[in-house]
């Protein structure tokens, strides 16, 4: 019985294995870099995330690391910044603004901000370690004088001296430890996070200075010096929630130890850290050893990481541990295992735990070398962005794509670009029908795709009101976007050019309304606007002024008056071709009798003699054709005689009345496949069969029609 069980006991353990086995191999073949960036950049909401300040940073810190752009989340922050530069505005606290300056300088701020900020974090510790002991030793085997000497906040330099015996200090209880606490000064260091005390054994050769810190059982050899002077620093500091909490917490101690030094400053909360160091918790190993360099704490990582490559079963505290352990190459192996772990507890939606901080930690801790993250130019609506490549992060520079100008309805909006955080839909000038309603309101700035951009309006020589302009392409919206002022656009020499380009590099022409030091009245030049006007019989003599219909080809007339400039259209192809515009300047038509004078009728007297031969052709044809024999055949070609068609069509004889319901003219009606052309026998005079009084009726009509149009050409 105590078998059976024992076997099914191993073969539940196997299938358990083999199951777990499964899944995290079908896991790890899933897993996706770029869906992790991809969620994390969708939790973003113009930059923020959960609109937390820690999160925000974590965030930025992982996108940053990875290479991508991480200005909308520094807009962000600094704007949330108090003006004692700590983090958040309303309230600052010490996790938030370690996390906000860590994110901040690792993304190349370098505004002094960042320095301020330092010295806040200073000023906001507050004493930890008041219930141990602060001992000075001096070991020496003479005897003389030492001096301590320290400063408390801004109160000058205070002194004491201090007599020592080979070693023993019979002012402070007779022991060879110097009671910092009691006799240096009561109170004193429980009073301040940190203290700097100088002390100087001249007088002793051969001396040797250290500080120790006694809690309970345990000694902290905290500093020692082999020399008779020494600058030794009490460092009693912790945090708490807010600046100069007296409750420390841990949590906020360790990562304001941990980032500070990542910027280049100390804190005074190392030894209070070691104090209350939990063994068994990986956070606080890794960062323990990135605080102290310290290796015994990866060491002890070491024998924590689990049998799946993790610590603790949590993505978090295994990527603070890959964090610690990637700085030192002799521990990879641990770190290729973790990382691997933590593929197989990638979430489907790309996320670790669904959770911002712990996906930006993991991201950042193991994924950021070869990631390929989403962006605003990669025709995706992704990373959080309200449409394709528009919104979100795609709003701050340097894209500023703020969607309500794509033609496109995206998230949140009630209609195509309008609605939502884009203009009212009811109020919205520019409905996009392609003609511009400057009655409406647009222009070729709020609606270009109706009335062209600015740039085009602004260069074309035309004086146009969708642009605001006051005079051709100067003023208004050419004005306040290009600088294209009215009176910068002559060249001021004296001359009116109608062939000039401006300091902008776009070509126009001066004129008495926008130059008058270079073009007036008199100067015997026709500018446009005396052309226009009117006002300048002198220069622009209305005599000379182009009329439509005067057989004058001129000045604009090809688009205005195209009867004056038939010559535009000559093709030069042997015929006048009065269909395709060509006229009596052509040299196709100059034979022509209506151009050469030679007929009076005009071009109607032809095409009534055209219709007349037409008719007289048409009639000599029925004449001729209705003496046909009863011997001819009838097909649905046409009329022939037998032999005159070759293949197994003739064979076939006239086609029959169809039977039925359906009539000839229902069938023919349906569409019908082509039949095959039937083969033609040429006629007689060409070595074919006898021509028939049929085919001498098509001769006289093409006769007739060939007739018809020598006379038009002008042949005769």
């Amino acid at each position: 019985m105590m078998s059976k069980m024992r076997k099914t006991i191993v073969i539940l353990a196997f299938l358990m294995f083999v199951l777990c086995f499964s899944v995290n191999a079908r896991r790890l073949e899933n897993f996706s870099e770029t869906d992790a960036y991809e969620w994390l950049l969708s939790q973003s909401v113009n930059g923020s995330y959960n609109d937390n300040i820690v999160d925000t940073a974590a965030a930025m810190l992982a996108l940053n690391a990875a290479g991508g752009t991480v200005n909308v989340e520094k807009e962000y922050l600094l704007a949330r910044e108090n003006d004692n530069h700590c983090w958040p505005k309303a309230g600052c606290k010490i996790k938030d603004t370690v996390w906000a300056l860590f994110a901040l300088q690792k993304a190349g701020e370098t505004s002094t901000t960042l320095t301020d900020t330092v010295g806040w974090l200073k000023k906001a510790q507050t004493p930890s370690l008041t219930g141990g002991n602060w001992w000075m030793q001096v070991d020496t085997p003479n005897t003389g004088t030492c001096t301590i000497k320290y400063t408390k906040g801004t109160s000058p330099e205070s002194s004491k001296n201090v007599n020592v015996e080979a070693g023993v200090f019979k002012d402070c209880g007779g022991g060879t430890f110097y009671d910092l606490k009691t006799c240096l000064e009561s109170g004193l260091l429980n009073s301040f996070a940190s203290m700097e005390l100088k002390v100087d054994c001249g007088g002793l050769s051969s001396a040797k200075i250290s500080i120790t810190y006694n809690s309970g059982t345990s000694y902290y050899l905290y500093q020692e010096v082999s020399e008779n002077t020494a600058t030794l620093v009490v460092k009693n500091g912790c945090f708490g929630a807010g600046y100069k909490d007296p409750t420390c917490n841990y949590d906020n101690s360790l990562n304001a130890e941990w980032i500070l030094p990542q910027i280049g400053s100390t804190l005074s909360s190392e030894l209070y850290l070691r104090e209350r160091y939990e063994a068994n918790n990986a956070i606080h190993n890794a960062l323990l050893f990135l605080t102290t360099k310290n290796t015994m704490y990866l060491d002890q990582l070491k024998k924590l990481q689990g049998s799946d490559g993790s610590w603790g079963s949590s993505p978090l505290s295994t990527a603070y541990a890959i964090i610690a352990l990637r700085s030192e190459s002799s521990y990879s192996g641990l770190v290729e295992r973790a990382v691997e772990w933590l593929k197989t507890k990638q979430k489907d939606d790309g996320s670790w735990d669904s959770n911002v901080f712990t996906t930006s930690m993991v991201l950042y801790a193991a994924f950021y070398q070869n990631a390929e993250l989403p962006s605003c130019t990669d025709s995706l609506k992704n990373q959080g962005e309200r449409g394709v490549d528009c919104g979100g992060p795609c709003e701050i520079e340097p894209y500023n794509d703020d969607c309500c100008s794509n033609n496109e309805k995206d998230f949140g909006e009630e209609g195509i670009d309008c609605g939502g955080t884009c203009e009212d839909c009811e109020s919205k000038v520019c409905n996009r029908d392609g003609s511009c309603n400057e009655d409406a309101g647009e222009d070729c700035f709020n609606c270009p795709d109706d009335c062209q951009t600015c740039e085009i309006l602004c260069s074309d020589t035309q004086k146009s009101s969708a642009a605001g302009e006051e005079l051709a392409d100067c003023g208004g919206y050419c004005e306040q976007l290009f600088k294209k002022q009215c009176s910068e656009i002559c060249n001021n020499d004296g001359v009116c050019d109608l062939d000039l380009k401006d300091k902008y590099s776009y070509e126009h022409n001066e004129d008495s309304k926008r130059c008058p030091d270079d073009c007036k009245c008199g100067d015997e030049v026709c500018d446009d606007y005396e052309r226009s006007s009117g006002e300048c019989e002198q220069d622009c003599p209305t005599e000379v002024a182009d009329e439509c219909g005067d057989g004058t080809c001129g000045t604009g007339e090809d688009t205005t008056c195209p009867e004056d400039c038939e010559t535009e259209k000559c093709d030069n192809d042997g015929e006048c071709d009065t269909a395709d515009g060509e006229g009596c300047t052509c040299a196709d038509c100059a034979a022509n009798p209506e151009c050469t004078g030679k007929t009076g009728g005009g071009k109607m007297k032809w095409i009534i003699i055209l219709l007349l031969l037409i008719a007289c052709g048409g009639g000599a044809y029925f004449f001729l054709t209705g003496k046909k024999g009863k011997s001819e055949e009838q097909s649905p070609f046409g009329t022939f005689k037998p032999g005159s068609f070759g293949g197994s069509l003739l064979s076939r004889g006239p086609p029959e009345k169809p039977k039925g319901k359906g009539s000839f003219f229902a069938e023919a009606s349906k569409p019908k496949q082509q039949a095959s052309t039937p083969s033609y026998t040429p006629p007689a005079r060409y070595g074919g069969s006898t021509r028939t009084s049929s085919d001498k009726a098509d001769d006289e009509l093409e006769k007739s029609i060939n007739e018809a149009k020598k006379l038009i050409k002008g042949e005769r």
